[in-house]
């Protein structure tokens, strides 16, 4: 049976309301996924994904990363809360490796295996966390956002020299929020630092092409079911390489 339940943990003074995702039929140490949310927090979109994590048969943990479990249905109020870690990278960064060493020490984790995923904002988040230079085995970006979301000032950040973890895009052809030269930048400088990565293209699929709540086309945001299928697949075995 898959286990739901709080995962409350510190950081930067704020209590980030995590949800846990296991299976509760075993008690052996397993590889652990941390799930990343989009723009508007973390939603019952976000954990039904730990959800489904779990039921591969690794720990999920959807993170929290506006702190205190604050979600918006508004895109003006989301992205004002995405902006201090646009702002700032080094926040998502200290965000996430925390979150990773947090699960180092979890009585159900397989320490030397664990991987994050994200959605759209949380795309951005896992690739931060890739780009840091953290010690993990893989992450995965589904429609996440290459360059800079909105136009909104950053401070410069650097890439770590190397890059251990391996990386897989999951890529809409028609998402307008990345454009050919984020994606070819972004590419570049993945070949450069040596790293193992990887982009699968989906040429129907807009932005937010997994959400089935996504339906905008007219601003380039439309669940697209046969990319948010194969998408999943292609997930599901890299993650099945990274930890084997």
């Amino acid at each position: 049976m898959i286990q739901k339940e709080p995962y409350d943990y510190p950081i930067a003074g704020k209590t980030c309301k995590g949800y846990l995702t296991y299976d509760n039929d075993t008690k052996e140490k397993r590889p652990a996924v941390i799930l990343a949310h989009a723009w508007m927090g973390q939603n019952p979109f976000i954990r039904e994904k730990a959800e489904q994590i779990a039921s591969l048969g690794y720990l999920g943990l959807a993170v929290d990363l506006f702190g205190e479990g604050k979600t918006t249905a508004d895109h003006l109020e989301a992205r004002e809360m995405i902006t201090p870690f646009v702002q700032d990278r080094q926040l998502i960064r200290d965000h996430m490796n925390s979150v990773v060493e947090k699960l180092r020490n979890h009585p159900l984790v397989d320490s030397e295996r664990i991987a994050a995923i994200g959605y759209c904002f949380g795309g951005v988040c896992a690739l931060e966390l890739a780009k840091s230079g953290a010690d993990i085995k893989g992450v995965v970006s589904f429609h996440g956002v290459l360059g800079n979301p909105h136009s909104i000032k950053q401070k410069p950040i650097e890439t770590a020299l190397q890059i251990p973890a391996s990386i897989l895009i999951l890529h809409g052809y028609k998402d307008s929020m990345v454009p050919e030269e984020d994606l070819l930048a972004f590419e570049k400088e993945m070949s450069r630092k040596g790293a193992d990565w990887q982009v699968h293209v989906y040429g129907e699929a807009m932005h937010a092409f997994t959400n089935p709540s996504a339906q905008m086309p007219e601003i380039s945001l439309q669940y697209h079911e046969k990319s948010a299928r194969r998408s999943w697949q292609a997930m599901e075995n890299f993650l099945s390489e990274i930890f084997s």
